[in-house]
């Protein structure tokens, strides 16, 4: 009797296993489909542009700066955000100019 029920538990043990490793390699296949299926979306996708180059700003890679110096990073570093400021303060005065709003004395430039 317990050879019968040791060899019935080892069938249905080894049944489990079987289901479950179906299970898994079907669920790993999915996901290989979708993976090439990206990849293949991401080859016929046109190259990113650098948001820098676009605004007009150096394209130089951020590793760059580490070999630089320190000095020279901080003076690019404050031209960088006076340039995003004056940025941010035109694109302030046009819009409180298109929705009729009043400005704010410190946009104003002759003041």
């Amino acid at each position: 009797m317990w050879l019968v029920l040791w060899i019935a538990l080892v069938a249905v043990s080894a049944l489990f296993l079987l289901a479950v490793g179906f299970r898994v390699f079907r669920k790993a296949m999915g996901t290989l489909d979708e993976f090439e299926k990206a990849s293949s979306l991401l080859d016929a996708a046109p190259p990113p542009r650098a948001s820098g180059s676009a605004a007009g700003e150096a394209s130089d890679s951020p590793a760059a700066a580490v070999f630089a110096q320190p000095a020279e990073v901080r003076r690019a570093n404050h031209e960088a955000r006076l340039l995003r400021q004056g940025r941010r303060r035109e694109r302030r005065i046009r819009r409180r100019a298109e929705n009729r709003r009043p400005q704010l004395l410190r946009d104003l430039p002759h003041l």
